[in-house]
């Protein structure tokens, strides 16, 4: 993926992305969800594509899959995603090309060595049907049936943990 993609880790260094890692897109709940998962939420909402490009998000995105591959539990059970798309605009649609989805997709289901056991996708718009529709081509089923849409059961206990805890970038270290 490096060598298809390298636009995508220019900034692939913790010490790089601590610009990016300031706007507190990014962060992996201190505590695993009940099933021994670990939670990564990422708030795209957040992301001012004026001060942060969408490679920049891949490579701190990427640091912070990397961290969790190491952990040999997390590897077993997997990992739960959670997109807040709270305040996710036009603007931000704009600047995600196709090969950015695609490479996205990538990291999801083939490339990385972190099972995604559930991708909760909260406060979306209509604006997040575009985005889907752009990387639904290049997901699985299995990846497809694993997206869920609004506040589901589990994610109510997900969504309980955020009000207890900060959200501080990369609180695990």
């Amino acid at each position: 993926m490096r060598r298809t993609h390298p636009q995508n880790f220019t900034k692939s260094l913790p010490s790089l992305c601590s610009e990016t890692f300031k706007h507190r897109m990014q962060t992996v709940l201190p505590c695993r969800d009940r099933l021994g998962r670990r939670v990564f939420l990422f708030r795209a909402g957040v992301w001012d594509p004026a001060a942060v490009s969408p490679a920049d998000i891949f490579s701190a995105n990427y640091i912070c899959l990397e961290l969790l591959a190491t952990e040999p539990k997390t590897q077993i059970a997997g990992l739960v995603v959670v997109v807040d798309m709270s305040g996710f605009n036009f603007t931000q649609v704009m600047s995600v090309s196709t090969d950015y989805v695609r490479s996205v997709a990538s990291v999801i289901q083939n490339t990385f060595p972190l099972r995604f056991r559930e991708i909760h996708i909260i406060n979306e718009s209509y604006l997040f049907d575009v985005i889907y529709a752009l990387i639904r081509p290049f997901l699985s089923e299995t990846i497809r049936s694993r997206v869920s849409r609004g506040i589901t059961p589990i994610l109510c206990t997900y969504l309980l943990v955020l009000t207890l805890f900060s959200l501080d970038p990369v609180p695990w270290r």
